[in-house]
């Protein structure tokens, strides 16, 4: 699992985001080779970033062709069978808790969901590299999480059977990092830009490719709340941020029908 946040100090955004991307290890090498060749065939160099934003982009490569090369990127995410999961919880809800404490809520639902995911779907283990950050005591959390397993609100643990291990890395360091900024990215654009639905669209459905969750028998219902897609709080107190949930969810389903 390779995780990463978005607009977490964006107060005039809906949304902290936190996404992950689960690689298969028996697909990770080719599916490197792949995002490494298609660096190269655009004219990225060793040290130039791929990442959602155009910011950091190389003056010889346009937006359009860098819109491009993340559509392929996706594409090519779901034919080496990566899956997406992703954490949002509203700014407002949470703007009393520390930076630190926001992110590890994020951190733990997204390892407790990789725990769940590996379990479901009969794989031996895995391992998580989180971008290395200061935002919170990171190396002291790791060490809690795999020595007494992920905190509850009641003070008990739950166990992490199926994680080998948690890791910190950053930017440069493995080109499937440029894979999770991108998934990240574009499920902060659907999340924090709804004005702008005929991108997040053309987005959501890339993501809808990758997103856990599992399909009834008759394909009829696709249950991602909880697995792949994790809104949070899940109980909300006030009807105003209920109902800006409740629209939340609609936009998402209609972005996927359409």
């Amino acid at each position: 699992m390779f995780p990463d946040e978005a607009d977490q100090d964006a107060l005039d955004k809906q949304f902290l985001v936190f996404g992950a991307v689960f690689v298969p290890c028996e697909n990770a090498l080719s599916l490197a080779a792949d995002i490494s060749l298609k660096r190269q065939q655009l004219g990225f160099g060793p040290e130039d970033l791929l990442k959602f934003s155009p910011g950091n982009l190389p003056k010889h490569i346009s937006r359009e062709k860098h819109a491009e090369l993340k559509s392929e990127l996706m594409e090519i995410a779901s034919e080496y069978a990566v899956k997406a999961a992703c954490y949002v919880v509203f700014h407002d809800i949470a703007k009393n808790q520390s930076k630190a404490d926001k992110l590890r809520f994020a951190a733990n639902t997204l390892c407790a969901n990789f725990n769940k995911f590996l379990e479901r779907n009969d794989r031996e283990g895995g391992l998580i590299f989180f971008d290395r950050t200061t935002d919170y005591k990171q190396d002291q959390y790791f060490k809690e999480l795999m020595g007494y397993g992920l905190p509850k609100f009641d003070g008990t643990r739950i166990p992490i059977k199926k994680i080998l291990g948690i890791h910190s890395t950053r930017e440069g360091l493995c080109v499937l990092h440029s894979l999770c900024d991108i998934v990240v990215g574009s499920f902060r654009f659907v999340f924090n830009e709804p004005k702008k639905d005929k991108v997040g669209k053309i987005l959501f459905s890339q993501l809808s490719k990758l997103l856990w969750g599992e399909k009834s028998a008759d394909g009829k219902t696709w249950y991602v709340v909880d697995a792949g897609l994790v809104l949070r709080p899940k109980k909300i107190d006030f009807a105003e941020y209920e109902a800006d949930r409740d629209a939340t969810i609609a936009r998402l389903k209609s972005l996927h029908q359409t």
